[in-house]
């Protein structure tokens, strides 16, 4: 946790609620648990994605006024998460096909898609408000959530012929760049000209686990299934 984020609400914070929520609500059918995932659902269809510019700032006031000071930036895959996330936990509460909640999910990750490596593939790490890319490294996370976001945007706007291809794009990069084909695992990061990113060897610790790694795979797998 950044210290200077204590005193805010953060995006991601509420998103990962959000996603927790959804499981629990599912497996539970707790009415509470349903009406605090709505709150979280209306919270990020209402006040957390930004219609105008088209991605979600990452730091809010107590009001939830975004905090430009503070993280001024896209990243990527929270972006795209967010699309994913979104649909599949409104779905749970039987609230997917809501004209505001698939507007919001559109709208979340429009900046987002332009991080697109449209020559080698994957996803870069983070852009600017203007769509530009400041952080040109591929981090394994960002292109696990990519597919999910890729995939859930497909599904709402079936006639964009850009993001199968470019969900395909970011499989290979991962199939073929990310995957240690040794040894097994994602590299962390690896930077422009193709070199392993300073944590770009790291396979594990507290934050690098199996979520990413295998869960996304699963549950985009789940996705496809599920969709047809």
């Amino acid at each position: 946790m950044d210290p200077s984020t204590l005193t805010y609400n953060t995006f991601d914070t509420q998103m990962h609620a959000m996603e927790a929520l959804a499981d629990l609500y599912q497996a539970s059918k707790d009415p509470l648990v349903g009406v605090r995932l709505a709150e979280i659902v209306d919270l990020s269809t209402t006040k957390l994605v930004d219609q105008q510019k088209g991605y979600v700032p990452r730091v809010f006031t107590q009001q939830w006024t975004p905090v430009s000071s503070i993280y001024n930036n896209v990243l990527a895959g929270l972006n795209l998460e967010l699309t994913a996330l979104l649909i599949n936990s409104a779905a749970a509460i039987g609230r997917g096909n809501e004209t505001a909640v698939q507007q919001a999910a559109l709208r979340a990750s429009h900046l987002a898609t332009a991080a697109l490596d449209g020559k080698q593939g994957g996803f870069f790490y983070v852009l600017d408000l203007n769509g530009t890319v400041i952080d040109a490294s591929k981090v394994w996370w960002v292109q696990s959530e990519a597919l999910l976001g890729l995939w859930r945007l497909h599904k709402l706007d079936p006639e964009d012929a850009s993001l199968l291809p470019a969900m395909r794009k970011t499989l290979d990069w991962l199939e073929t760049k990310q995957l240690d084909q040794q040894y097994g695992e994602f590299f962390w990061g690896i930077d422009p000209s193709g070199q392993l990113t300073a944590q770009g060897s790291n396979k594990g610790n507290f934050y690098k686990a199996t979520y990413h790694s295998l869960g996304h795979l699963l549950t985009l797998t789940g996705m496809l299934e599920a969709d047809g």
